[in-house]
């Protein structure tokens, strides 16, 4: 292995602090204050781009985001947060292209 060390490697996987604030691409994080694997007070002190939406719960454990089923609602929630966040980047791109679109038809761009 190249890392010399179980905290060298450790490191090298890390996301605290900043090594999140360069991403560019739209994502979601998902923890709970009840996982017994990853820190949750790990997630709050990162620095994360705009796009980049952060969501800590109460409860989950480490990848138990669900609930009871009920009328139009099959219980994974974790999935339903996903499409949620799915949508409302797509709504918010659509709106910018629409911005555009009416700019280029008003012959304000050159």
């Amino acid at each position: 292995t190249e890392y010399k060390s179980l905290d060298e490697y450790l490191n090298g996987y890390s996301i605290a602090q900043d090594k999140l604030a360069g991403i560019e691409a739209d994502g979601v994080i998902l923890t709970s204050e009840d996982d017994p694997v990853c820190p949750v007070d790990d997630f709050r002190t990162l620095v994360l781009p705009p796009q980049i939406d952060l969501f800590i719960t109460r409860y989950g454990g480490h990848c138990g985001f669900v609930g009871p089923a009920a009328p139009g609602f099959d219980g994974y929630w974790a999935e339903q947060r996903i499409v949620e966040f799915v949508a409302r980047r797509h709504e918010d791109r659509r709106a910018v292209a629409s911005a555009v679109d009416a700019l280029d038809t008003e012959g304000t761009r050159p």
